[in-house]
């Protein structure tokens, strides 16, 4: 287990000065009106592709630590103010995709984890709501009891439920892959005895965790 945690550590850590340059340069390409005007779906491809390829390479490295119990700052924490934090932190993407967002959060809600894994746990549900959100109503956010629930309008997805939480998993039709965020949210609910559940209802996605 050593070897593999200090292999995703050196991974992680070599595969960013040269995908740093691809951003760097692709970065330069998009800035010349000349070759995106030729190119630009190219150019922005490969500059996606690099921001992917470094954000999974962060990802796995975490993955290892957290299963490796290296976040063990548990506190008993009140939920309303962090995810308020959240929304205003993806404020300027909700306007730029004209995307609305109610809460309904409890004053009394509390999680028994470390703080830096709550975070992830609610980039990733938020990032994916956005990801997948249509028009047909607001993202949803509420706590109430020992619930969290986050949910948006969106198309249904080509995956079972049982399978939105497995590593790397690929629809057959689509060919997309829901990648390591959702897995990532699944191994931190388990290791601090969260649980969580997704469901595709009445045009809604819905993930619950459950204190």
């Amino acid at each position: 287990f050593q070897n593999l945690k200090e292999f995703n550590e050196n991974i992680s850590h070599e595969i960013q000065t040269p995908l740093t340059i691809i951003r760097n340069k692709a970065e330069r390409l998009i800035a010349d009106e000349a070759v995106m005007n030729e190119h630009k779906e190219s150019v922005k491809a490969i500059y996606n592709e690099a921001n992917h390829l470094s954000r999974l390479g962060t990802t796995l490295n975490l993955l290892t630590k957290i299963e490796n119990g290296e976040y063990t700052n548990s506190a008993i924490l009140n939920t309303k103010e962090i995810i308020l934090n959240h929304i205003d932190s993806i404020k300027e993407l909700l306007d730029l995709k004209s995307l609305k967002i109610e809460t309904s959060l409890s004053e009394d809600h509390t999680m028994l984890i470390d703080p830096f894994l709550l975070d992830i746990i609610l980039k990733n549900i938020l990032r994916n709501a956005v990801r997948y959100a249509s028009h047909d109503g607001p993202i949803k956010i509420k706590t109430q009891g020992n619930n969290l629930i986050i949910s948006n309008y969106g198309e249904k997805l080509d995956v079972s439920d049982r399978k939105v939480f497995e590593r790397f998993y690929t629809s057959d039709k689509t060919n997309s892959s829901l990648g390591l965020g959702l897995s990532l949210v699944k191994r931190i609910c388990d290791i601090n005895q969260l649980q969580i559940k997704y469901e595709f209802a009445e045009g809604q996605h819905m993930f619950k965790i459950t204190s």
